[in-house]
């Protein structure tokens, strides 16, 4: 996987803690970066462990270790 830069990676954390909403789109329009920037920073979020993978047929990810990323 192509890693994504630590501000843009930080930057994402902070959007998706602070609306509670780990959504590619919502990073992408947040932080003005690109789709696919986006979409790289929520899989790293996931093998981070801040998020929980997609389940069968649900929109949105869970947020699981949020206490761990705040600064």
């Amino acid at each position: 996987m192509i890693a994504v830069a630590d501000s843009v990676y930080n930057e994402a954390i902070r959007v998706v803690l602070n609306t509670g909403i780990p959504s590619i789109s919502r990073i992408h329009r947040e932080i003005q970066c690109g789709y696919g920037v986006a979409a790289r920073a929520l899989d790293q979020m996931e093998a981070d462990g801040l998020i929980q993978p997609r389940a069968q047929g649900e929109k949105l990810r869970q947020i699981t270790q949020h206490r761990r990323f705040l600064r």
